[in-house]
């Protein structure tokens, strides 16, 4: 037996005789190195594998959803654009109904604007006109009689003068007299016939102090027009009467407003308060009322007036 000490090489083995079975080495136990402990982890899932099955699954969720939001903004859309043209039409309609409903207010309203001017011009606000013209109003006194006056222009002096009916001055006229007493109220002025026409029953009276005017008109009013009288019936001053012009005559305005004896000499005013013309006449039967006559501004104006 070799001895093989340790560090040594192992003799070569010697070539096995013929016929005989060749001994085996014999190798020195070697020593068993020690376990190596590594550690062990579960396996993961490939990333890219699972992270696209993942993103697969929610493409999938988010079709679903969009699909069905899809579907319902459809059906809300439609529905919304249904409930929208159904609210315009009923909008529609109650416009149409409240401009038909204006159309004809507006109708009406003109309607009664026509009504409200024809009655304006049927009438007489006698509270706003009278006032104005009574300031130029006075009562004509002489000692034959009783009339009315009223103040037109001023004087070349600087004074007042009043338009009456000659036959209310006639008396004191042919007898020579040439002054009256105007009268209106408490108070008294005295005035000077100036100017007589017979022929037309006109006459003018001249005063010093400076009375309020009346506007005049020379056109001829219409037939039916409103008319109001200011005059002195049986010398009651300050006295209001209205009618309407009821027809025009050769020379001379009708009228249907109440005169007595005393309004002779008054102003016929219209709605306005200019005067229209001088209340002059009436007819006396018992037959006939509101028979009224007056002599126009425009004749007032040719003969007497520079106007």
């Amino acid at each position: 037996m070799t001895t093989i000490l340790p560090g040594q090489p192992p003799p070569a083995a010697a070539e096995p005789s013929a016929g005989l079975e060749p001994t085996p080495a014999v190798v020195p136990p070697q020593p068993t190195p020690a376990p190596t402990l590594a550690p062990t982890f579960a396996q993961p899932t490939p990333p890219i594998a699972g992270r696209a099955h993942a993103l697969v699954a929610i493409v999938a969720v988010l079709a679903v959803l969009l699909a069905a939001v899809a579907t319902v903004g459809v059906f809300v859309t439609r529905g919304s654009v249904a409930d929208l043209r159904t609210t315009v039409a009923v909008q529609q309609k109650a416009l149409n109904k409240v401009s038909n409903q204006l159309t004809k207010a507006q109708t009406d309203l003109q309607a009664l604007r026509t009504g409200l001017g024809q009655t304006r011009a049927g009438s007489i606000d006698t509270g706003a006109v009278a006032p104005k013209v009574l300031k130029s109003v006075f009562t004509v006194e002489t000692p034959f009689t009783l009339g009315t006056a009223f103040a037109v222009q001023r004087s070349s002096v600087g004074g007042t003068i009043l338009v009456t009916n000659y036959h209310v001055v006639s008396s004191q006229w042919s007898s020579g007299g040439r002054t009256v007493k105007l009268k209106q109220g408490s108070r008294t002025l005295s005035g000077k016939i100036t100017t007589v026409r017979p022929s037309d029953d006109l006459a003018s009276i001249e005063v010093v102090a400076e009375l309020p005017l009346l506007p005049l008109t020379k056109v001829l009013p219409a037939v039916g027009a409103p008319v109001l009288v200011v005059g002195s019936p049986l010398g009651l001053g300050g006295t209001v009467t209205t009618g309407v012009v009821s027809a025009l005559r050769k020379g001379a305005v009708q009228i249907s407003a109440p005169i007595s004896a005393g309004n002779s000499g008054g102003p016929v005013v219209d709605r306005t308060g200019r005067v229209l013309a001088v209340a002059s006449a009436k007819i006396v039967s018992n037959n006939a009322e509101g028979l009224g006559f007056a002599i126009p501004m425009s004749t007032v104006c040719a003969v007497l007036l520079r106007c």
